[in-house]
Formats: C-alpha cells, structure tokens, sequence
C-alpha cells in the first residue's frame, strides 16, 4: 500500500530492518574490486620480476656470447629459456634478497614505526635519510677506486639505495609531522627513477657474470662436455686441438671422425661447439646443425 504525502510533504524513505542484507549488486561490485585489488598487488610484482628476470638472462647471454665470438641471434632463443636460464645462476641470490626485504619489513612495522607514533623517534632522521645519497656516492667513489672493475654495479647500487632512503625518509616525516616536503610529482619522478636503477643494477649484474661465465670456459674448456663427430664427408675443421680422423673401413656409413671439440651451448638443432684448446687469437665458435648424416658423441 503506497502512502501519499500530506500538505506537500514527502514521506521519508523506509529504514533497513535490523539484520537485513545488503543490496546483491553491491555485493558483487564489492567482490569484483577486491579481486581486481588481489590481482594488482600479485601480478604486477610477477610481471616487474618476469621481466627483470628475462632481460638478466637476455643481457648475459649476449656478453657471454660476444666474449666467445658469437651472437644470440644464432641461438634463437624463446623467452622462457632466458628466464630459465636466469633463474638457475640467480636462485640463491633471490632467495638472499626475499629475506633481508622481509627483514626490513618486520624492522619498520615493529620498531621504527612504532616508536615514530610515540613520538620517540629522532626528528633529524627523515632529513638524514633523504640526504643520504652524499654518503652512498662517497661509499661508491671508495669502492670504485679499491675495485675497478665493478665500478658499475656499485654505482648503479648506491643510486638505487639513495633512492630507496630519500622514499623512506618521506614516509617517516610524514608519520612523524603528518605533513611531506616532497611533491606527488617529485615521488612519481623518484619512482620512475628507481626503477630505471633497478633495471641498471640488473644490467651491471649480468654484465659480471656474463664475463666471469665467458671467462671460466675460455680458461678451462675441458670442463664442458667432449663432442666426437662422425661424418660421412670432411666437415673441413681446422681449429687448434681439432684432429681429423679418416676412417678406413669401406663398409662404414661415416668416413671422418673429429676429436679435440667441446660443447658451447645447444639451441634447438643447432650445436655451438669449440676447441678443448681454446686461443683467444684466432677464437672461433663452429655451428654444426644435427641431422641424419652425421653421428654425435658426447663424453665426460
């Protein structure tokens, strides 16, 4: 029954009952944001890390590769092999980073924070930490000097981290004062900026061990595996150590054999072999496609 108003007067609006339940669009609308939210806080870190770890892999084959006298390109390569491959040197040390972030965490909710809504927390400790990149440049100047060769990560390190300090500082004076000295467009320049620091702390990583992978192999090539190759017809190898072998049974399907080579890396049908007596004068990388006419033997 619908009541009509008297002397111009709307009748008010019926209140919920007691106990009564809300809307079933509302609802609905309530699940989908917090599922659009979930999603946003796991996959951007996903993304962010499939792609660090994607461009490590890609930047430290291609130093490897260059080292060697070869280029990715002939390795043909799909993402999910540079991600592989990346994961396997960088376990342990994403492990490592993991915890001390969770470290640093627990540090912040249950000390520092704490104490900066007591008010016992030092008030000269936002303006340190923002002004903290003089220390961290000083500290890479030092290293650089001492350490020549990784100039580049620890100066890609020292930005990353006066970075991280100038953003930490902000929240904390903000805790304490309730106020910031640091613009919303300053913090979104400072975001862009780190994350370029990132980027470039993982380029100077996989620069190093890139070089120091190269490196190893080049010293040592026996530690890779021993390739034998049968072939019906003279592949033509005139590398050093490389020895050809012709055969001298008519009945035999395959006439030459080489000895001396060593497996680089293996990319679809296609095999990166080198000499087991590797000189850097005259280095040279032999690409071999397998296929039914030849015969390949791999030993310790």
């Amino acid at each position: 029954m619908v009541e009509l108003a008297r002397d111009g007067q709307v009748p008010p609006a019926p209140e919920p009952e007691p106990g009564g339940e809300e809307p079933t669009g509302s609802s609905s609308a309530g699940g989908l944001g917090n599922a659009l939210r979930l999603v946003a806080t796991v996959g951007s870190p996903i993304a962010i890390t499939t792609g660090l770890l994607f461009y490590f892999g890609w930047v430290r084959a291609s130093v490897q590769a260059r080292e060697l006298g070869y280029d990715t390109a002939i390795l043909d390569w799909s993402v999910q092999d540079y991600i592989l491959r990346s994961v396997l040197v960088l376990f342990i040390p994403l492990m490592a980073m993991v915890a001390l972030l969770l470290l640093l965490i627990w540090v912040d909710q249950r000390l520092v924070l704490p104490l900066a809504d007591a008010g016992r927390l030092a008030s000269w400790l936002p303006r340190g930490l923002r002004g903290s990149w003089l220390l961290w440049l000083s500290l890479a100047v030092a290293l650089s000097v001492v350490a020549a060769s990784l100039s580049g990560i620890v100066v890609s390190a020292a930005v990353t981290l006066a970075l991280l300090c100038a953003l930490y500082g902000d929240l904390l004076e903000r805790r304490l004062t309730g106020r910031t000295r640091t613009s919303p467009a300053a913090k979104v320049l400072i975001l862009v900026l780190l994350a370029f620091a990132v980027f470039w702390n993982v380029e100077r990583l996989a620069h190093v061990v890139g070089e120091e992978y190269a490196a190893q192999i080049t010293a040592n090539p026996r530690q890779l595996l021993a390739v034998t190759i049968y072939s019906p017809k003279s592949l033509e190898l005139h590398l050093p150590g490389v020895q050809e072998t012709r055969l001298g049974n008519p009945e035999s399907a395959y006439r030459y054999r080489y000895d001396g080579l060593r497996l680089v890396q293996r990319s679809g049908d296609r095999y990166l072999l080198m000499s087991e007596r590797w000189d850097a004068r005259a280095a040279r990388i032999v690409v071999l496609r397998d296929s039914d006419s030849i015969r390949l033997e791999f030993t310790r």
